[in-house]
């Protein structure tokens, strides 16, 4: 994927307990009065299935799953008979976010004898309603996985589901039911929510993959966007600001919703650390409020550099410097933990990194990339806003960031970075072009070097493949941007993709947030 009571941080030692005093204070409250008064109604549509469907093994599909059309449906009536043993797939035909309702009656109105227990299942993909939830073994909680019972005691029965759910497919399983009626079910709907309310039609402009690429993009993009930018829509459902960032980027050249963007914003100040750090991830209901012991100092930083890119997109001055605050002490917190330029390569302040989704990913030079990148965006920030001394000691502590970063992480025999432990990976090599430690031909030559080196750790994730285009698009890369995006978001679109997924390793398509390997 894909982000209140505030929390008081103690930095705790054997002889004292240091409560730092709030940065923010009496700021916090008109923050939350702002974003309140930028909320608006979602988007509503009717959505109803489109085909009942049945699987087949498929080695060229996603995660071996292709579905079949059985029979198409008009309309939400699709007066499917409902046998205790039976189950029935259904296609919406298309990625859905929403509330799922369904009605059932009896073939001739006759009163049911006995309660009838279905199950209801709900994925994106066709392997998600195919493979038993029962056999789940991942680390992430399985609630996460979507299907709710319903057992019915009388007829005719409607129910409103009271969740949010986001599929394409529906699995009907009915579990137990007498013989003596025939049960029908007689409708199936969804009501689809989004803050995207306008149809922005389909891409003409590219290549047919390409422009299904942007199609796609702008689908997932759409069901993102909720009454805040979610990181996704299915599992964690919340603001993140690493997320926010690509969302916010994505949406000035689609959408173009300058109210999300600001709202994310002052949710996110609203909602930080009481030492002024921001948590990665905040939760709406029932009140705003930060998710405890979630900071990832990345994403911390990152915010700079999605303020700045606000103010040049809607030049909303206003809005940059009531948190410019905010942006400057996130900078002061991670200067902290820096010695003699170098970041610090352990977590030992309350927060973590992320940079991507790989439990081996050794993050230390991508840290130092990702520290000079975010310090010389606040520079920026900073003279646009006429902050000149604090422009001035930023662009010198880079200076001394850079200068550690090549003593550091540099191999000069094979002319790549290394992180701590001696291993090489595209963050790496990724984050140290974006922050300029190198640049002109020698960082196309890293960038050419990285692609020929198999010791590479690839990315995992949409997220860092970004970083990567980023970084090709800083070398004039162009045409080695358009072969990546077709290679990797195109490969997703060969597998069915309607929406592009949190996690997608070309060459392990069963990795996903939700297992263990």
């Amino acid at each position: 994927m894909k982000k209140m009571v505030l929390n008081i941080f103690f930095c705790v030692t054997a002889f004292s307990i240091v409560v730092y005093a709030d940065p923010y204070a009496g700021k916090r409250e008109e923050w939350l009065k702002i974003e309140e008064s930028l909320k608006v109604d979602l988007f509503q549509r009717q959505v109803v299935p489109v085909r009942i469907v049945v699987p087949q093994e498929d080695a060229t599909a996603f995660q071996g799953i292709r579905m079949v059309e059985k029979e198409r449906i008009n309309g939400s009536n699709p007066n499917k008979k409902l046998i205790t043993g039976d189950s029935i797939f259904y296609d919406f035909g298309e990625h859905v976010v929403g509330c799922v309702s369904l009605s059932l009656k009896t073939k001739d109105g006759q009163q049911i004898d006995g309660p009838v227990r279905l199950e209801l299942v709900f994925d994106e993909v066709p392997s998600g309603v195919v493979v038993p939830h029962s056999l789940y073994q991942g680390w992430i909680s399985s609630a996460w996985l979507q299907s709710e019972i319903i057992t019915v005691d009388r007829v005719p029965f409607s129910v409103d589901l009271p969740r949010r759910y986001t599929f394409r497919y529906i699995r009907i399983n009915v579990l137990n039911g007498s013989g003596s009626f025939e049960l029908m079910l007689n409708k199936l709907e969804a009501k689809s929510v989004t803050l995207a309310g306008k149809d922005l039609g389909t891409p003409t402009a590219l290549s047919p993959l390409l422009n299904t690429v942007d199609s796609v993009s702008l689908i997932t993009l759409r069901d993102c966007m909720q009454t805040v930018l979610e990181d996704g829509p299915k599992r964690d459902r919340r603001l993140w600001i690493g997320d926010l960032r690509l969302q916010a980027l994505a949406n000035y050249v689609s959408y173009n919703n300058v109210d999300i963007i600001k709202r994310c914003l002052y949710l996110l100040a609203y909602c930080a650390r009481e030492d002024g750090l921001l948590t990665s991830t905040i939760f709406e209901y029932p009140e705003v409020q930060p998710q405890k012991n979630n900071c990832s100092i990345d994403y911390a930083l990152l915010y700079n550099v999605i303020l700045l890119e606000y103010l040049q997109q809607y030049g909303d001055m206003q809005t940059a410097n009531d948190l410019w605050p905010v942006a400057l002490r996130q900078t002061e917190i991670a200067s902290q933990y820096v010695t003699n330029g170098l970041f610090a390569t352990e977590d030992t302040g309350g927060w973590w990194r992320f940079f991507d989704w790989h439990e081996e990913l050794d993050k230390t030079a991508a840290m130092q990339g990702c520290l000079i990148y975010t310090f010389e965006k606040t520079a920026e920030l900073a003279q646009k806003l006429g902050h000149e001394k604090e422009a001035k000691n930023l662009l010198k502590q880079i200076a001394a960031f850079k200068k550690a970063a090549m003593k550091t992480y540099y191999d000069k025999e094979r002319k790549v970075f290394t992180a701590k432990s001696g291993q090489l990976s595209y963050a790496s090599q990724i984050w140290m072009i974006l922050g300029g430690v190198v640049k002109g031909k020698e960082a196309n030559d890293l960038l050419k070097r990285t692609e020929a080196n198999p010791e590479m750790i690839k990315p995992r994730t949409p997220y860092l493949y970004h970083y990567y285009l980023e970084a090709l698009y800083m070398c004039g890369e162009n045409e080695k941007i358009k072969e990546v995006i077709e290679a990797y978001w195109g490969g997703m679109i060969h597998k069915g993709a309607d929406t592009f997924w949190e996690v997608y390793d070309p060459e392990n398509e069963y990795l996903t947030p939700y297992t263990k390997g």
